[in-house]
């Protein structure tokens, strides 16, 4: 998946989340856009299925790159038991979702360019975004600068003060199965992510970029990642 274009002082982890975000965002201004006429609705029927495989194989590499990324954190300091089958396990998730997303996004893209006229009138002022999607999937790798550069899509991906939705939800939902689970471990979790990632912020967005800043200097190797 091509990052290119995107500004060089954002580290990379956070351009592929926001390219991800730009994804999904072309993808709800049809939904939101086709709910206001019902002539249009009858496009969004024809399109269900590629849209839906699209949006499920979305949600599931966003949930690979969190457990990877978060694995990566938490690795550093905490072993896992059976450490090789479980970096196989997280592994192999990751890369087939990111195969999955790929094949998804491409074969809509398809589907998209089958209803491109509809689609430029359900998205209005918008409509070039159907374009950019095409362009961006109609080809073996993605490349997603051609969304990512545009500023009609959502490109706010961190979060500030208290409206932190995703937490929220994953707090009512651990809240569901404490008679399965126990909360408290997790609470624990909670309260050591809100001291790194709310009152260190700025620190850790500044170590992301340093680190950045080195791996860029290492690409040309095949294997990227250091083997401790």
């Amino acid at each position: 998946m091509s990052l290119s274009g995107r500004n060089s002082t954002e580290p990379e982890l956070l351009s592929l989340f926001s390219s991800l975000y730009s994804v999904f965002d072309i993808i709800s201004k049809i939904h939101e856009g086709a709910k206001k006429d019902q002539e249009k609705q009858r496009i969004i029927e024809e399109l269900k299925v590629p849209l839906e495989e699209a949006e499920e194989a979305l949600a599931s590499l966003v949930v690979n790159l969190y457990t990877v990324s978060g694995a990566y954190f938490i690795g550093y300091v905490i072993e896992p038991p059976h450490p090789e089958r479980v970096a196989s396990n997280l592994s192999k998730d990751l890369a087939e979702s990111y195969t999955n997303f790929n094949q998804k996004m491409k074969g809509l893209s398809v589907a998209f360019s089958e209803h491109k006229d509809e689609l430029k009138e359900i998205l209005g002022e918008d409509r070039v975004l159907v374009e950019r999607f095409i362009s961006a999937f109609d080809r073996d790798t993605p490349d997603m600068s051609r969304l990512m550069a545009d500023k009609r899509l959502s490109s706010k991906i961190t979060q500030t003060g208290a409206d932190r939705a995703f937490i929220r939800e994953l707090g009512k939902g651990l809240n569901q199965y404490q008679d399965v689970i126990d909360v408290e471990i997790f609470s624990s979790i909670e309260c050591t992510g809100k001291a790194i990632f709310i009152d260190y912020f700025d620190d850790v967005i500044g170590l992301i970029m340093k680190v950045q800043a080195n791996c860029t200097s290492k690409k040309k190797k095949k294997n990227i990642f250091k083997l401790v």
